[in-house]
């Protein structure tokens, strides 16, 4: 999530004709059309951010609805949550894998007759305990993740 208040080198106070002026004087400043042809695909990239920044923090209700989104990524929440997400995806697709491992080993015509006492015994239990371990630990993070709603909630009371 950007800072619009950054971007537009204002005060997260600023009053909507303060946050008008900036963007006017940034948007001329940086305009794609007012700059040498080399620096002219970075000046769109920085009109844009500008205009995004000026159409959200001029509009009350959205700056309200950012204003809340930003103070929760200032308390670092956010991040928390982002990478938490992250983490779940790959122990979901590790699970995944881990079962279908498993199944497999179930499988009846994938048992090999010389082995089968000792090597499919041993996966399976590896295989158990890795499955186990992998479901502990998205456990443990749709814990964390609950922590994270009932914080972010609190704060978005608190803010209210």
């Amino acid at each position: 999530m950007q800072n619009y208040y950054e971007i537009l080198q204002v005060d997260k106070n600023a009053s909507n004709e303060m946050i008008e002026k900036a963007y006017k004087l940034l948007a001329k400043k940086y305009h794609p059309d007012m700059q040498p042809k080399e620096k002219r695909q970075w000046a769109e990239e920085k009109f844009k951010m500008l205009n995004e920044a000026y159409s959200t923090l001029s509009n009350s209700e959205k700056r309200a609805d950012y204003d809340k989104k930003f103070k929760i990524k200032d308390n670092g929440i956010y991040e928390r949550y982002e990478k938490l997400l992250e983490q779940n995806k790959v122990l979901k697709s590790q699970l995944e894998y881990f079962q279908a491992k498993f199944n497999s080993l179930n499988n009846p015509n994938y048992i090999n007759v010389n082995n089968v006492n000792n090597v499919n015994i041993d996966n399976t239990r590896k295989l158990t305990d890795q499955i186990y371990q992998i479901t502990i630990m998205l456990v443990l993070q749709i814990k964390i993740l609950l922590q994270i709603i009932l914080q972010e909630s609190e704060i978005i009371y608190i803010t209210l």
